[in-house]
């Protein structure tokens, strides 16, 4: 599992309104809402720099997606969840045994 804070690199973009990080296993997947002026190139440019920020926390070849979405699903409180754990992993860990 990698720190939130390590997917600042994502906030950083300027074509990026919003995002939310799902941790699936060995991946990553990042659903992005863009803003209206963003390129084509955002989801590659995203892909990239993130792979090359989890090659540099040691993570062996990194496997990254990027998702452009319309908007994000959030809690009945309204919230945002900015990094979703790995929903399979979650799930296991909290069985009773």
């Amino acid at each position: 599992m990698v720190h939130p804070l390590q997917f600042g690199i994502v906030t950083r973009d300027r074509e990026v309104r919003e995002f939310q990080v799902v941790q699936e296993g060995e991946s990553v997947l990042i659903r992005v809402v863009a803003r209206s002026s963003a390129s084509g190139a955002l989801e590659g440019r995203l892909r990239e720099v993130v792979s090359r920020k989890l090659a540099e926390l040691g993570v062996r070849e990194p496997r990254v997606s990027v998702e452009r979405r319309e908007n994000l699903a959030r809690s009945a409180g309204g919230k945002l969840q900015l990094v979703v754990a790995d929903p399979a992993a979650r799930a296991a860990h909290s069985r009773p045994g």
